[in-house]
């Protein structure tokens, strides 16, 4: 149920007294059709949504924006939840999802992901399972120029008590959201898995049996973590990592002590109704300290034969997948650069119209994982992943976002950290082709969490 005043904007305070008046007068008789959710919305004038989650204490707390600025929503406390942590069932989770992404509220979206592989969960990633979506009790959505602050109630979990409980929540809700952030606390240690020497063999061993024909690709990963004189908050993080990482996806995922975060500059796709976008990033450079010195990176980039035949890998893989998605597809003929503040990457973009009884959980199959984040073959790549990275990727390097009425983006959750209290743990690969120099691979891998370790490395 979507009830929504457009005509005047309120500033935020008028909008929480709004939407308790509204709730009280929906919710009196307490008798709603199963599988309902009540979604409470109101236009508001500008806040700034990373001070507001800080601001307000709460076990979930979610955030997602997109690379080009088109949406933004942070989100406090759980009305839905959706949680597996058995297998990934692509088609059961979107198809309990989409009962409750009806016409009546066409702007609800549900927030989270999905683990990189169903292998991939260890204890430091049990509260994730091997997938979860939220729908925030609360939250703050802007899309374009427009603001809007939500309440929204599961209307089969409703009673008298949880009914009071949610407007005392509403009444408690900090809602300024303009804050100084506090200064992050200082890494104490450091620890890598594997270490630069085993990695380094490792790679030696599986450039031996890489070959164009058979086994071209594998996405070596690895785990950096830092220990801290004090817990992080994830969301002071975040905001940090968002200044220092422009144009890219951030998003960040909080279920009670856990915090998934990340600035990726990948997109995996965007479905609105049946128009699909996605892309191929793969090949990386830094940006550099002078015009002369970005330059030169970037002919290097655009000159390297291994990040081209690389990139080439992922290009190839996306164009057969999308002739099984599409009924047509157009792509760039030529590579193009992604420029960011933190580095460079070759870029092609598609986008195609999809076919009639294609779902997203058809397109996630199809697309995930990409080469950039696995290789080729698939399953090759994979069970060598498996084999030799010494710990478990979680959901690094999988499918983060949100799933709507009408439209659904994911992100590749790349250049991306897992909190948990005074620990940071750091995620980044290499993709590995026969003629890749395994120094050179890991000081790419340093140069993909720089981002994070600017954030804190002046830390008191």
């Amino acid at each position: 149920m979507a009830i929504s005043t457009l005509q005047k904007t309120l500033t935020a305070e008028e909008a929480l007294k709004k939407t308790a008046l509204e709730i009280r007068e929906t919710c009196r008789e307490l008798d709603f059709p199963k599988n309902r959710i009540l979604r409470f919305e109101t236009e508001i004038t500008p806040i700034d949504f990373l001070p507001w989650l800080s601001q307000n204490q709460n076990g979930t707390k979610i955030y997602f924006s997109n690379r080009d600025g088109r949406f933004e929503a942070a989100g406090l406390g759980i009305a839905y939840a959706l949680h597996g942590t058995c297998v990934i069932d692509y088609d059961a989770v979107f198809y309990e999802l989409k009962k409750y992404l009806t016409v009546e509220n066409p702007r609800l979206k549900f927030f989270g992901g999905f683990a990189f592989n169903e292998k991939s969960i260890d204890s430091n990633w049990e509260t994730f399972g091997r997938y979860r979506f939220v729908l925030p009790r609360f939250e703050l959505s802007r899309r374009g120029n427009k603001i809007f602050f939500a309440c929204n109630i599961f209307a089969n979990a409703l009673t008298e008590k949880v009914l009071n409980e949610i407007l005392d929540e509403l009444s408690a809700l900090k809602i300024s959201g303009f804050s100084q952030s506090p200064a992050l606390p200082r890494a104490v240690s450091r620890r890598d898995e594997p270490l630069k020497d085993h990695w380094l063999k490792e790679t030696q061993k599986i450039l031996k049996i890489l070959n164009r024909e058979t086994f071209s690709k594998v996405v070596l990963a690895r785990k950096s973590t830092f220990e801290f004189n004090q817990a992080l908050n994830p969301i002071d993080f975040l905001k940090r990592l968002e200044e220092l990482s422009p144009d890219c996806f951030h998003f960040c995922f909080q279920f009670d002590e856990n915090s998934f975060l990340g600035a990726s500059p990948e997109r995996l796709y965007h479905r609105e109704n049946k128009t699909i976008k996605t892309e191929a990033i793969a090949g990386t450079r830094p940006r550099g300290s002078s015009q002369l010195q970005d330059e030169k990176y970037t002919q290097e980039l655009l000159g390297s034969q291994k990040e081209r035949y690389e990139h080439e890998l992922v290009v190839r893989t996306i164009e057969e997948t999308l002739k099984k998605l599409c009924t047509k597809f157009s792509a760039e003929k030529e590579n193009s650069l992604l420029i960011l503040k933190s580095g460079q990457h070759l870029l092609s973009s598609f986008q195609g119209s999809l076919e009639n009884d294609v779902s997203d959980a058809v397109i996630l199959k199809l697309l995930h994982p990409t080469p950039a984040v696995c290789g080729c073959p698939t399953q090759t790549a994979l069970k060598t992943i498996l084999k030799l990275e010494p710990f478990k990727r979680g959901w690094y390097a999988a499918p983060v976002g949100y799933v709507g009425f009408n439209e659904s983006e994911f992100a590749v959750g790349i250049r991306s950290g897992l909190i948990s209290g005074h620990t940071l743990s750091l995620y980044a690969g290499a993709g590995l082709v026969s003629d890749s120099n395994p120094e050179a691979e890991w000081k790419e891998i340093e140069t993909k969490i720089g981002n994070f370790i600017e954030v804190f490395k002046n830390g008191s």
